[in-house]
């Protein structure tokens, strides 16, 4: 689904897998992120569990991301890196 014209976001459903791209452009000082709802019923982000990229110098870079609060990484709570939160990068 194209978001704009710097972001698009394009997936496919195998099974109980959920496989998506992120395509866009974003400068040195950016991120994107996308992921699944922290809820099955509606879009929330408490809960949720997305991927964040950015880039680091000319690398290319994917996080798998948990975000247990709205609030910035303290610790293992708030908007932090699985692995962080306890949890694995499988990204």
């Amino acid at each position: 689904e194209q978001l704009s014209d710097d972001y698009q976001v394009r997936w496919v459903v195998e099974g109980d897998t959920i496989a998506y791209e992120l395509v866009g452009r974003i400068g040195p000082d950016q991120y994107m992120g996308f992921g699944p709802s922290g809820s099955t019923t509606q879009t929330l982000m408490t809960g949720a569990d997305p991927t964040i990229t950015y880039m680091s110098g000319t690398e290319f870079k994917a996080v798998d991301f948990y975000m247990d609060s709205r609030a910035a990484c303290s610790g293992e709570s708030g908007v932090c890196p699985d692995t962080r939160a306890q949890g694995v990068d499988d990204v």
